[in-house]
């Protein structure tokens, strides 16, 4: 979903002005119109456990609990 977030965001917010929340709400209703045209499925590439191991690693070298 981040991924999502961050294509919507680099290849149609950022390139434009928008003078109103509305105008931002029609660029983005626009990005899905044309999205969704011939979207793609992401692929998870790694397992859940995998992710896990990765994730407490991570949380091991930052020295954070949670």
């Amino acid at each position: 979903m981040e991924r999502w977030f961050r294509d919507l965001s680099q290849q149609r917010i950022r390139r434009g002005g928008f003078d109103s929340v509305d105008a931002l709400i029609a660029a983005i209703e626009q990005y899905l119109a044309i999205y969704n045209v011939n979207p793609t499925r992401f692929t998870w590439t790694k397992d859940a456990n995998m992710i896990l191991a990765k994730i407490n690693r991570c949380k091991a070298a930052l020295g954070t609990p949670h």
